[in-house]
Formats: structure tokens, sequence, C-alpha cells
């Protein structure tokens, strides 16, 4: 049972270290402020979760576009050099667009 667990739950070292430094942060604001953290910490989160989020969608869009160009590029390539090469058969070309999954 324990090696099963452990092949299931990975976490990595910048995970541990990010999640430390939060919770250090937060204690220490709690500590020298004396406010209640739940007051104010909690929007303050949702907002930092929410630009992460958002920012992470744009980043994909920007990789699809970057992925399409390059296999549109290689493509047109492909097609242009292969009757030069001798290679009288078409092969299936990729996809025009490619999506990741999210």
């Amino acid at each position: 049972m324990h090696h099963g667990i452990t092949d299931s739950i990975e976490v990595h070292m910048s995970t541990w270290f990010m999640c430390m430094l939060l919770f250090g942060v937060l204690a220490l604001l709690s500590r020298l402020t004396e406010v209640n953290i739940m007051d104010w910490g909690t929007p303050v989160l949702a907002v930092v979760a929410v630009a992460i989020l958002f920012s992470m969608k744009l980043f994909q869009i920007h990789m699809e576009h970057r992925v399409n160009t390059t296999v549109n590029s290689q493509r047109a390539k492909s097609e242009w050099w292969t009757p030069w090469l001798g290679c009288h058969q078409r092969r299936e070309a990729p996809p025009h667009s490619v999506t990741l999954r999210s």
C-alpha cells in the first residue's frame, strides 16, 4: 500500500518551497500586525488565484499560436521541397491547427 501511495502523489520541491514561503509570510504578517488573516487574506488569495489562472490561459493561447505557426510553416516548406527531392507521393499532412489540452 505504501508504494502505491507514494507513486501516485509526487510533490515537487518548488511546490513545497512556495507553500512554506506562503505560510511563513502569512504567519509573520499575522504575528507582527496582529490582524486576523481571514479578514483580508482570503480575498487577496482569491484575487491572486484568479490572476494566475488568467495568466495561464493567456500563456496557453500564446503557445497554441506559436505551435500553429510552426506547423504551418513546416508544412509549407515540406510541400515546396517535396517535388525537388523526387518524392512524388504525398504524405498525410499534419493538421492545420493544434489545440493544447488545458
